[in-house]
């Protein structure tokens, strides 16, 4: 399969990694507005086509019609426009997180996708670490039960020094909060494990000042089923990241895993099973691959209920818009929403 990367910045780095990795994946071309970082990213490329044609117009490279599968990892304001683009030159997509800046253009893009009979995913490859993968198989196995009550925790850091290597970055407008970047991870595993939301009540904190969006975000969800969960977010960690931590309290059950990579085990215990042994649930660093794989199969007719389509990507959008609104309006917020777009947070007390 061909691939076009859009956006040749540091997280395409990663994905050189991975891509490296996957037999079944040729890059064929890359579009950025510098050359010197497309020709960085060639080099970092193994598994190519011995011709990476480059294109400084991505519109030049949608219409090249050898290419099936575009990766789009620009700043994230101009994700909607290029995933529209792509989809409407018949290309199936793969973008970074999050999908939109906005709950109109996530809709937009789903609709899109099945009009034209493509691929719309979401990099979410947490989904895809060995432990995150047994805990979805013990849930539809019903071994847990229902979850009553969740956690999930980031705690990073983000310097002056890495808002200022971009003027998009820290914007409302143009890069969405701290949140939406570096906390969507947790809130899709979350919401990916409890289900359905019925409101969400939010409050966010802006400590820097030389930057719009927020340092401290912190959430509570209610789950239509009844369970409640928690998100609680920061980047001022000091000196350095702190990690990730998801707390799942169940009926029959309790999982607590935690780490730099999300890849401690803490406690995996199921009433009236031997504990999950936790060898077979050590991070093996192939999460993002598997996530590939995933997409991969999914395109050639092989269904994965594990990867994060438009429709699956809406869920973690709509609640951290709905956190964010709350914090706007000092409310709690039913959903589902009719739209939000974090251009809107400009009118925050908080950003001024």
């Amino acid at each position: 399969m061909k691939l076009g990367i859009i956006g040749c910045g540091r997280i395409t780095e990663k994905h050189c990694q991975t891509i490296d990795q996957l037999k079944e994946l040729t890059v064929v071309a890359l579009s950025d507005l510098s050359s010197e970082r497309m020709n960085l990213i060639r080099s970092h490329l193994k598994n190519t086509s011995n011709l990476i044609l480059m294109h400084k117009k991505y519109e030049e490279m949608l219409s090249n019609q050898n290419i099936d599968l575009v990766l789009i990892a620009t700043s994230s304001g101009f994700h909607a426009e290029i995933a529209e683009k792509a989809l409407k030159a018949g290309k199936h997509v793969l973008v970074e997180k999050p999908l939109t800046l906005s709950l109109k253009e996530t809709s937009d893009l789903t609709e899109l996708a099945k009009k034209r009979g493509c691929y719309l995913f979401v990099c979410y490859q947490l989904r895809f670490l060995t432990s995150m993968l047994k805990i979805k198989e013990v849930l539809k196995q019903g071994l847990l039960g229902e979850i009553i009550y969740g956690v999930g925790t980031i705690e990073i850091n983000r310097s002056k020094d890495y808002y200022e290597q971009a003027a998009w970055r820290g914007t409302w407008k143009h890069d969405g909060g701290m949140l939406i970047n570096q906390g969507i991870h947790m809130v899709d595993l979350l919401t990916w494990f409890m289900g359905d939301l019925e409101s969400v009540q939010g409050e966010i904190k802006r400590v820097h000042e030389y930057k719009e969006t927020e340092d401290v975000a912190i959430g509570i969800l209610k789950f239509k089923n009844g369970s409640t969960g928690v998100i609680e977010a920061n980047s001022i960690a000091l000196p350095n990241n702190r990690g990730y931590s998801l707390k799942l309290f169940a009926e029959k059950g309790t999982v607590v895993i935690r780490g730099q990579k999300l890849d401690e085990v803490e406690r995996f215990i199921i009433n009236g099973h031997e504990e999950v042994p936790i060898e077979g649930l050590d991070h093996d660093g192939l999460e993002q691959v598997r996530m590939y794989k995933a997409c991969l199969d999914c395109i050639a007719g092989r269904k994965s209920e594990f990867v994060a389509d438009g429709e699956e990507s809406i869920r973690a959008l709509e609640t951290i818009f709905a956190l964010y609104r709350s914090a706007l309006n000092q409310e709690v917020v039913q959903l589902p929403l009719e739209d939000f777009q974090t251009g809107e947070m400009s009118a925050w007390e908080g950003s001024k």
